[in-house]
């Protein structure tokens, strides 16, 4: 039983540690200048954060529906 609970620590660990490296890699490409979905403007302010793709309020929709198709 303690093995189960070990491998699933295990994994856990490799996937926070995964996500991480993900923020972390995003962050170090150049942000668009342009939305991906709509095209419009993004604000320079939003584009200092790195690799962002999309305005606000296209981020946002595509989170909600990220989040109720998982």
């Amino acid at each position: 039983m303690t093995d189960q609970f070990d491998r699933a620590s295990e994994l856990e660990q490799l996937h926070r540690e995964q996500a991480i490296q993900r923020v972390l890699n995003q962050a170090k490409r150049p942000s668009r200048e342009t939305c991906l979905d709509c095209d419009e403007p993004i604000p320079p302010q939003r584009r200092q954060i790195g690799g962002v793709v999309r305005c606000i309020k296209c981020q946002r929709f595509f989170e909600i529906h990220e989040k109720n198709h998982r």
